[in-house]
């Protein structure tokens, strides 16, 4: 029982996630400008429905493990392509991108885990 409420709450976080990235794609399109990205419109739209698609398969039994190894692979991505924090000079966005890419990495192993298992 607990698995399967952790597993909702993961869900719910992804998904709400995905949401984020689509009512607020302005902000993070500006984020990934700042990062030099070209393209910015379309990567934070499928990065949007790539975020929902994997919280709902997260819900679906014969989809949780393909649904979580491919949410390892987006925030491992994202962790090294978007948090770049040692390329920062301000100590405070380092500080904010290292927590970002550390944070990244914490639910990578989460989902490697829960798409190995």
């Amino acid at each position: 029982m607990l698995k399967i409420s952790l597993i909702i709450f993961l869900s719910l976080f992804f998904f709400l996630s995905g949401l984020n990235h689509l009512f607020n794609a302005h902000v993070l399109e500006e984020y990934m400008h700042k990062r030099k990205y070209k393209n910015n419109k379309i990567l934070v739209l499928i990065s949007g429905i790539a975020l929902i698609c994997g919280g709902i398969g997260l819900l679906i039994p014969f989809l949780h493990s393909y649904a979580a190894l491919g949410l390892a692979f987006f925030v491992v991505l994202a962790a090294f392509m978007i948090h770049r924090f040692w390329e920062e000079t301000d100590k405070h966005a380092k500080m904010m991108e290292l927590q970002n890419f550390v944070k990244n990495i914490a639910i990578f192993m989460e989902m490697l885990y829960l798409g190995l298992s």
